[in-house]
């Protein structure tokens, strides 16, 4: 077996079974639940309990955004630190609750750029509401059936609430919107039940899955891409990649990325191709043929983009930056 040197990076795995986003689908679906329980008690209720109204209704003031991030939870994998969609929320509810405590009359210049954001933002969601069913991986049949029945039936909902607003079906106006509330209500719960039983996978554990780590040793491949390396110095060009060499040696990239793992010993390509850089790179640091050559001249010779990753992966290798290395030398 042909093997080469490596610079083996760990990272700590994620727990198995461990999904982001369902503690992200528990929270936004019981933030849901409470803005439509809300709306639809105002309605019924709101005359009744004249002390409660104010409270129900500004739970129930931006259930637009609620929905958007209960769909981001049940269709897309949640990164616990990409806050930026609250903070979109946050800036609707903000808008739409200034409005509703100045009221609509004698609105001011402000309060109506602010009543022109709190409108974009909403739009804006009902819209992404719809992009995050259709949008993402479909792995299976199933899902790709359960994305197409929740668009198809928030799409229903979406035709008939506009439907509603005309003047013909004024009078029913509200009762429609409850009605449709409801029906949204049960219809998101019934995605929330489906996607705990069929949880998205993380993108990271499908990288893992791939048999690269176990693939079948070919020695004979692995010699291939050595002499590409060492014979061709592929190396020196910036903007190698592996579907060049698949195309040279007419196989296809996976192979060659398994081949890199099982026989050549590195962990990915990138490591690969920077140890032959380093190798050379040390060559000429180490040569007084090159005492003329600055650090930067050196590391775009050998094949690195910019400055930066030539430094970090040097200094990784050798324990010592570029200028250090060559100092010894020279001292």
């Amino acid at each position: 077996m042909v093997t080469a040197r490596a610079y083996i990076s760990k990272s700590p795995r994620l727990p198995t079974g461990w999904s982001g986003s369902f503690s992200f689908l528990t929270l936004y679906w019981a933030i849901f639940v409470t803005s439509v329980i809300a709306f639809i008690t105002q309605y019924f209720l709101g005359s009744h309990l004249p002390e409660m109204k104010i409270a129900l209704e500004v739970a129930s003031l931006v259930t637009c955004g609620f929905a958007w991030l209960l769909s981001r939870a049940i269709f897309r994998v949640q990164n616990k630190r990409e806050i930026w969609p609250q903070y979109i929320v946050a800036i609707l509810f903000l808008s739409t609750l200034t409005l509703y405590l100045f009221g609509s009359d004698n609105r001011g210049v402000l309060l109506g750029y602010i009543e022109n954001i709190q409108m974009l933002i909403g739009s804006a969601m009902l819209m992404m509401i719809l992009v995050e069913a259709i949008d993402g991986p479909k792995t299976s049949q199933t899902e790709k059936r359960f994305r197409f029945y929740f668009a198809g039936g928030y799409i229903t909902l979406l035709a008939i609430a506009f439907v509603a607003r005309l003047p013909e079906f004024q009078t029913w106006q509200s009762s429609i919107q409850v009605s449709l509330a409801a029906i949204a209500l049960v219809g998101a719960s019934g995605a929330v039940l489906y996607r705990k039983k069929h949880p998205l996978k993380k993108p990271d554990n499908q990288k893992l899955s791939r048999p690269t780590a176990r693939a079948t040793p070919n020695p004979v491949l692995a010699k291939m891409i050595l002499n590409l390396l060492e014979n061709d110095n592929i190396f020196l060009s910036s903007d190698i990649k592996v579907i060049h060499i698949a195309k040279w040696l007419q196989q296809p990239a996976y192979k060659i990325s398994q081949c890199i793992v099982s026989d050549l010993g590195f962990p990915n390509f990138n490591q690969l191709i920077n140890s032959y850089r380093i190798k050379d790179a040390k060559r000429r640091l180490s040569s007084p043929e090159f005492d003329d050559c600055s650090i930067l001249v050196i590391s775009m010779d050998c094949g690195f983009g910019s400055l930066g990753p030539f430094n970090r992966a040097f200094k990784l290798d050798t324990g010592l930056t570029p200028s250090e290395f060559r100092s010894i030398r020279t001292a």
